[in-house]
Protein backbone atom coordinates (compact mmCIF):
# COMPACT_ATOMS: atom_id res chain seq x y z
CA UNK A 1 0.00 0.00 0.00
CA UNK A 2 1.55 3.23 -1.21
CA UNK A 3 0.75 6.91 -1.31
CA UNK A 4 -0.32 6.71 -4.93
CA UNK A 5 -2.53 3.48 -4.01
CA UNK A 6 -4.32 5.69 -1.14
CA UNK A 7 -4.65 8.74 -3.38
CA UNK A 8 -6.34 6.89 -5.58
CA UNK A 9 -8.99 5.01 -3.27
CA UNK A 10 -9.44 8.44 -1.38
CA UNK A 11 -10.37 9.74 -4.76
CA UNK A 12 -12.44 6.57 -5.42
CA UNK A 13 -14.49 5.89 -2.87
CA UNK A 14 -16.62 9.32 -2.61
CA UNK A 15 -16.97 8.85 -6.81
CA UNK A 16 -18.38 5.51 -6.51
CA UNK A 17 -20.63 6.29 -3.45
CA UNK A 18 -22.15 9.03 -5.42
CA UNK A 19 -22.41 7.91 -9.14
CA UNK A 20 -22.34 4.39 -8.49
CA UNK A 21 -19.45 2.04 -10.53
CA UNK A 22 -20.51 2.76 -14.13
CA UNK A 23 -21.20 6.35 -13.63
CA UNK A 24 -17.41 6.82 -12.62
CA UNK A 25 -14.84 6.86 -14.98
CA UNK A 26 -10.94 6.03 -13.68
CA UNK A 27 -9.95 9.43 -15.67
CA UNK A 28 -12.09 11.32 -13.39
CA UNK A 29 -10.56 9.23 -10.56
CA UNK A 30 -7.00 10.25 -11.83
CA UNK A 31 -8.43 14.20 -12.29
CA UNK A 32 -9.70 14.17 -8.59
CA UNK A 33 -6.31 12.14 -7.34
CA UNK A 34 -4.11 14.36 -9.04
CA UNK A 35 -2.53 11.78 -10.79
CA UNK A 36 -2.67 10.18 -14.18
CA UNK A 37 -4.80 7.43 -15.12
CA UNK A 38 -1.82 5.28 -15.68
CA UNK A 39 -1.05 5.11 -12.77
CA UNK A 40 -4.44 3.54 -11.96
CA UNK A 41 -3.66 1.14 -13.42
CA UNK A 42 -0.53 0.23 -12.35
CA UNK A 43 -1.30 -0.33 -8.46
CA UNK A 44 -5.16 -2.20 -9.74
CA UNK A 45 -5.24 -4.37 -12.20
CA UNK A 46 -8.62 -2.48 -13.36
CA UNK A 47 -11.67 -0.44 -12.70
CA UNK A 48 -13.19 -3.40 -10.55
CA UNK A 49 -10.15 -3.85 -8.70
CA UNK A 50 -10.59 -0.55 -7.20
CA UNK A 51 -13.95 -0.54 -6.88
CA UNK A 52 -13.42 -3.89 -4.35
CA UNK A 53 -10.50 -2.47 -2.90
CA UNK A 54 -12.15 1.11 -2.50
CA UNK A 55 -15.07 -0.47 -0.64
CA UNK A 56 -13.26 -2.77 1.98
CA UNK A 57 -10.93 -0.17 2.63
CA UNK A 58 -13.54 1.77 3.75
CA UNK A 59 -15.82 -0.74 5.51
CA UNK A 60 -12.52 -1.86 7.40
CA UNK A 61 -11.24 1.46 7.93
CA UNK A 62 -14.87 2.15 9.79
CA UNK A 63 -14.83 -0.89 11.70
CA UNK A 64 -10.96 -1.52 13.25
CA UNK A 65 -11.83 1.30 15.51
CA UNK A 66 -10.68 2.03 19.15
CA UNK A 67 -12.71 0.46 22.02
CA UNK A 68 -11.62 -1.01 25.13
CA UNK A 69 -14.07 -3.08 26.79
CA UNK A 70 -12.16 -3.49 29.74
CA UNK A 71 -12.43 0.32 30.13
CA UNK A 72 -15.32 0.67 32.69
CA UNK A 73 -14.97 4.61 34.64
CA UNK A 74 -18.03 2.68 37.21
CA UNK A 75 -19.91 6.25 35.87
CA UNK A 76 -23.07 4.18 34.29
CA UNK A 77 -23.87 7.22 31.87
CA UNK A 78 -20.37 7.70 30.60
CA UNK A 79 -19.53 4.18 30.19
CA UNK A 80 -22.41 4.00 28.36
CA UNK A 81 -22.46 6.95 26.19
CA UNK A 82 -18.72 6.18 24.89
CA UNK A 83 -19.84 2.62 23.74
CA UNK A 84 -23.10 4.74 21.35
CA UNK A 85 -20.71 6.90 20.51
CA UNK A 86 -18.33 4.73 19.09
CA UNK A 87 -21.29 3.22 17.57
CA UNK A 88 -22.55 6.51 15.99
CA UNK A 89 -18.85 6.85 14.08
CA UNK A 90 -18.88 3.38 13.41
CA UNK A 91 -22.59 4.13 11.39
CA UNK A 92 -21.59 7.18 10.34
CA UNK A 93 -18.32 5.91 8.28
CA UNK A 94 -20.19 2.80 6.87
CA UNK A 95 -23.66 4.54 5.87
CA UNK A 96 -21.87 5.33 2.61
CA UNK A 97 -21.33 2.19 1.79
CA UNK A 98 -24.61 0.02 2.87
CA UNK A 99 -26.26 0.69 -0.12
CA UNK A 100 -23.60 -0.78 -2.59
CA UNK A 101 -22.76 -3.83 0.06
CA UNK A 102 -26.42 -5.02 0.03
CA UNK A 103 -25.99 -5.08 -3.56
CA UNK A 104 -24.60 -8.45 -3.59
CA UNK A 105 -23.61 -8.59 -7.46
CA UNK A 106 -21.43 -5.51 -7.17
CA UNK A 107 -18.98 -6.51 -4.17
CA UNK A 108 -16.90 -9.72 -4.04
CA UNK A 109 -18.28 -12.48 -2.19
CA UNK A 110 -14.96 -12.98 -0.49
CA UNK A 111 -14.84 -8.84 0.56
CA UNK A 112 -18.55 -9.21 1.81
CA UNK A 113 -17.90 -12.39 4.02
CA UNK A 114 -14.80 -10.07 5.44
CA UNK A 115 -16.72 -7.10 6.37
CA UNK A 116 -19.85 -9.15 7.63
CA UNK A 117 -17.23 -10.96 9.85
CA UNK A 118 -15.90 -8.16 11.41
CA UNK A 119 -19.13 -6.50 12.11
CA UNK A 120 -20.05 -10.04 13.79
CA UNK A 121 -16.77 -9.66 15.90
CA UNK A 122 -17.69 -5.58 16.36
CA UNK A 123 -21.47 -6.74 17.96
CA UNK A 124 -19.76 -9.35 19.84
CA UNK A 125 -17.21 -6.87 21.37
CA UNK A 126 -20.18 -4.69 22.36
CA UNK A 127 -22.14 -7.43 23.93
CA UNK A 128 -19.19 -8.38 25.80
CA UNK A 129 -18.81 -4.97 26.69
CA UNK A 130 -22.82 -4.95 28.45
CA UNK A 131 -21.99 -8.26 29.99
CA UNK A 132 -19.51 -6.83 31.90
CA UNK A 133 -22.09 -4.30 33.31
CA UNK A 134 -24.19 -6.72 34.38
CA UNK A 135 -21.40 -7.90 36.13
CA UNK A 136 -20.30 -5.50 37.50
CA UNK A 137 -24.36 -4.73 38.50
CA UNK A 138 -24.07 -1.60 36.83
CA UNK A 139 -26.99 -2.87 35.08
CA UNK A 140 -29.62 -4.90 35.61
CA UNK A 141 -29.37 -8.64 33.97
CA UNK A 142 -30.29 -8.54 29.93
CA UNK A 143 -29.79 -10.83 26.99
CA UNK A 144 -26.87 -8.15 25.60
CA UNK A 145 -27.22 -9.69 22.02
CA UNK A 146 -30.84 -8.21 22.17
CA UNK A 147 -29.69 -5.31 23.54
CA UNK A 148 -26.96 -4.59 21.59
CA UNK A 149 -29.12 -4.98 18.29
CA UNK A 150 -31.76 -2.58 19.61
CA UNK A 151 -28.67 -0.14 20.20
CA UNK A 152 -27.32 -0.57 16.84
CA UNK A 153 -30.81 -0.28 15.37
CA UNK A 154 -31.80 3.23 17.31
CA UNK A 155 -27.87 4.37 15.78
CA UNK A 156 -28.21 3.32 12.50
CA UNK A 157 -31.91 5.55 11.87
CA UNK A 158 -30.51 8.51 14.26
CA UNK A 159 -27.23 8.66 12.51
CA UNK A 160 -29.13 7.80 8.97
CA UNK A 161 -31.52 10.91 9.94
CA UNK A 162 -28.30 13.04 11.44
CA UNK A 163 -26.75 13.01 7.48
CA UNK A 164 -29.61 13.39 5.68
CA UNK A 165 -30.39 16.95 7.58
CA UNK A 166 -26.98 17.56 7.36
CA UNK A 167 -26.52 21.18 8.44
CA UNK A 168 -22.54 22.19 8.11
CA UNK A 169 -22.95 24.53 10.87
CA UNK A 170 -24.95 22.49 13.46
CA UNK A 171 -23.75 19.35 12.53
CA UNK A 172 -21.39 18.43 15.35
CA UNK A 173 -23.77 19.97 17.78
CA UNK A 174 -27.10 18.27 16.29
CA UNK A 175 -24.31 14.90 16.79
CA UNK A 176 -23.69 15.09 20.25
CA UNK A 177 -27.66 15.38 20.76
CA UNK A 178 -28.23 12.85 19.37
CA UNK A 179 -25.99 11.02 21.56
CA UNK A 180 -27.25 11.98 24.62
CA UNK A 181 -30.56 11.06 23.33
CA UNK A 182 -29.90 7.75 22.50
CA UNK A 183 -27.37 7.35 25.82
CA UNK A 184 -30.84 8.82 28.30
CA UNK A 185 -33.03 6.08 26.76
CA UNK A 186 -31.18 3.26 26.95
CA UNK A 187 -29.96 4.33 30.45
CA UNK A 188 -33.50 4.20 31.50
CA UNK A 189 -33.58 0.74 29.99
CA UNK A 190 -31.18 -0.98 31.41
CA UNK A 191 -31.01 0.46 34.96
CA UNK A 192 -31.71 -2.24 37.79
CA UNK A 193 -34.92 -1.59 39.19
CA UNK A 194 -35.08 0.34 42.14
CA UNK A 195 -32.41 2.60 41.04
Amino acid sequence: MNESWIKIIEAAYPMFMESGYRGTATADIAKAAGINESTIFRNFKNKENLFQASIEHYAKKAIKIDFDILEYSGDLKSDLKRMIKTMFQLTLDLIPSYRLLVKRSLVNDEILKGIEDELINQDSLFSHYLKGMVRREMIREIDSEIVTNLIYSQVFVSSFEHLVAKNTDTFQYDLEVRIEDVTNYFIKLLLKRGD
